[in-house]
């Protein structure tokens, strides 16, 4: 059990007899960490584990780091009842904590890339292009990217801008002529693919991120002036916003709950991260203008946002299967006999699926023919979580155009599924 941080009377968390609820979650989550590092996992398996590793990381900024931070300001006295560790000190274990995380998190995905760099999956650095490669990625940047990208330099008149939740940007310090230091900032997300695949010999895959190639020709962006620095950069806000905190609860809740979304856009960063080190001045000035302190500054030497390993996966499984666990195909449950209806053989008796092991076509049956039922006259069903294109919704929808009448309960608040959840309780 790892020792936690020093109490206001002296005595350690160590000595009580509960463990702290957040440092007992960062273990769990290093524990997932644990996976990228197992050699008898799938190479590919294990970057995936990196990615859910820092995904993990990213809601726990978001929900609790975010609730520790309101908790602070609200009333630095109040203690955890478990632990006796205030607010503040829970943050301060948290921050310390991470910082011993990520650094095996980073060692982790470099050697990882080196390896997957010898079985054919490459991630490329701006300094080890050969000729054909660097002309490729300068054309690319030149056609695809820069006439995209909207600079900003944050000066009297351009204020400093507001900064989406988790969104990659391009940070670059620049000296003008008169010799003033000012900030630059690109946005590195939204009309261009951030996943860059070169074209290259068969059974391999090639690819750049598109934050990589703008901090390299920044100088092309930023050509009236001297680049002093330049480091790749993104903010975690806090969302632990609850619907009960809403001035909304008067009106429909499913529009309380599209106000909430909007308000937690904009509520304050709680972590900042950056890909490289950068002089104390603009880290301060990064501070004040977030309004963070240092230890809320993170360095990652890896890619600041891993999903890219998601838009890749099927590529690299074409070619390199050895890389991944064999699939696992859901099975067809005993009990159920494909041939009779489905309507009959519950009426016979209860059928039990376990999911993800079992497939969910005999439930996708059960609602189709329910749907064309004439005996059937409503269908009733709570949804938590469903695929943006989800069969089950679309059997719901095609039953009730048939005249049933369907009854269906949706978790409007399941955490960062709302607005998906939202958008299926319109369609219904």
């Amino acid at each position: 059990m790892k020792k936690q941080a020093d109490r206001k009377d002296g005595k350690t968390a160590k000595a009580c007899r509960y463990t702290n609820r957040e440092l007992s979650w960062l273990q769990f989550n290093e524990r997932v960490l644990e996976e990228s590092e197992d050699h008898r996992v799938p190479r590919y398996e294990r970057l995936k584990f990196i990615a859910i590793f820092q995904s993990n990381l990213d809601e726990f900024f978001m929900v609790r780091v975010g609730s520790l931070f309101d908790q602070a300001i609200a009333d630095k006295k109040a203690v955890d009842a478990r632990t006796g560790m205030t607010a503040q000190q829970q943050l301060r274990a948290i921050y310390q904590e991470v910082r011993n995380l990520l650094p095996r998190k980073d060692t982790g995905y470099h050697k990882l890339m080196g390896k997957l760099s010898k079985e054919g999956v490459q991630q490329l650095t701006m300094s080890s292009l050969d000729p054909e490669e660097y002309q490729y990625l300068q054309l690319y940047f030149e056609r695809e990217i820069m006439p995209l990208i909207s600079p900003q330099i944050i000066d009297k008149r351009q204020p400093f801008p507001f900064l989406k939740n988790k969104e990659i940007y391009v940070g670059v310090n620049l000296a003008s002529k008169s010799g003033d230091v000012r900030l630059g900032i690109i946005s590195s997300s939204g009309l261009f693919n951030r996943l860059i695949i070169l074209p290259s010999a068969e059974n391999g895959v090639k690819f750049v991120l598109a934050e990589d190639l703008i901090c390299f020709f920044a100088e092309k962006v930023f050509n009236k002036h001297q680049v002093l620095e330049k480091t790749i950069f993104r903010i975690t806000r806090n969302a632990d916003i609850n619907v009960e905190d809403s001035d909304e609860l008067e009106i429909d809740f499913r529009t309380a709950m599209e106000e909430l979304l909007k308000k937690r856009r904009r509520l304050a960063p709680v972590r900042l991260e950056l890909n490289s080190p950068v002089s104390d001045n603009l880290r301060d000035y990064f501070c004040q203008q977030l309004t963070l302190q240092p230890e809320q500054v993170f360095v990652d030497t890896s890619p600041l946002d891993l999903s890219f390993a998601y838009a890749m996966e099927d590529m690299v499984a074409k070619q390199h299967p050895q890389l991944f666990f064999k699939p696992q195909e859901p099975q067809l449950s005993n009990q159920v006999n494909e041939q009779e209806p489905m309507m009959t053989q519950i009426e016979r008796k209860d059928l039990l699926f376990y999911y993800p092991y079992h497939s969910m076509d005999p439930f996708l049956r059960l609602l189709k023919e329910a749907a064309k039922d004439p005996d059937v006259i409503s269908i009733k069903i709570t949804l938590y979580r469903v695929a943006k294109n989800s069969k089950i919704v679309n059997a719901l929808i095609q039953a009730a155009e048939n005249g049933k009448e369907v009854g269906v309960m949706v978790e409007l608040r399941a955490r960062f599924d709302e607005e998906n959840n939202i958008d299926w309780s319109k369609r219904l």
